[in-house]
């Protein structure tokens, strides 16, 4: 598994930067960045400071149904100071290729969180490996019923290991419903689950032992849910332009955590 996706990220990137010249056809191309006041995801605060990210990706078919990028985020101020008195910034940099077709996507993730190790990023060891590889699924029903389903799970890396250092493949599930849309304002309501599939012995986020735990819960359930909330959206027009701007409100009563959001869409 080591460099496998970087190694693939690389290569197909550089097959479009060699084939870009030559298409007369809009750039298979894409980049977009993200201001965001913290970072969230999937009912936990990955990052409390402002943060900005950007996306990357090449679309590896004229249909742009399979796609490699690359995202990348960091937080605009230190988040805290460890034991040691030195001061931890957030950084992450994530791999990914996925597919898409008649609403359904399936893809693959390489994410690497930066901000609490010094590890290599190149060291895909059992023991030694801070990158989490996550599959993700989702499904996007017709525009007549746009409900949303998800299903990700983290199939391998030390940050989601039980006691007895055996992946506990957390896996979260979520469901989101665009209640109002083409509005001033739109509003969409989301559910997310959390649960692992070999959850063994770890820790929970007090650190103490539990015998049912995933990434995303205090560690007391096997089953949580840990992410319950809505987004509000709307184009902001700045200029000659307009800028998605929106505001997400979310609860993950496992963790006894509300957060409020504010995410502006640069470009």
């Amino acid at each position: 598994m080591k460099k496998i996706l970087l190694s693939a990220l690389v290569l197909t990137l550089g097959f479009g930067v060699a084939n870009a010249q030559e298409e007369e056809t809009p750039s298979r191309f894409n980049l977009s960045g993200t201001f965001e006041t913290s970072h969230l995801w999937r009912g936990l605060e990955v990052s409390e400071k402002p943060t900005l990210s950007t996306l990357i990706s090449y679309d590896l078919t004229k249909d742009k149904a399979l796609q490699v990028g690359v995202w990348g985020g960091m937080a605009v101020s230190n988040e805290h100071d460890d034991a040691s008195g030195v001061a931890k910034h957030y950084k992450e940099i994530d791999y990914f290729i996925q597919y898409s077709k008649g609403g359904a996507t399936i893809g693959v993730w390489d994410l690497y969180n930066m901000t609490s190790n010094d590890g290599n990023i190149f060291d895909y060891d059992k023991d030694n490996c801070y990158h989490l590889i996550d599959l993700r699924t989702s499904y996007q029903f017709k525009e007549d019923f746009p409900l949303r389903l998800e299903a990700d799970v983290l199939l391998y890396g030390l940050g989601d290991q039980n006691a007895d250092k055996d992946q506990r493949y957390s896996t979260y599930v979520e469901a989101s419903y665009p209640f109002v849309r083409g509005k001033k304002v739109d509003f969409k309501g989301f559910i997310g689950a959390g649960f692992a599939f070999n959850p063994g012995e770890g820790e929970n986020s007090l650190g103490v032992l539990t015998d049912k735990t995933h990434l995303y819960g205090d560690g007391k359930n096997s089953f949580d849910i840990v992410n319950i909330g809505f987004t509000a959206t709307k184009k902001v027009k700045i200029f000659d332009t307009y800028i998605p701007i929106s505001a997400t409100t979310l609860w993950n009563p496992s963790l006894e955590l509300a957060r409020v959001q504010l995410a502006v869409n640069l470009f």
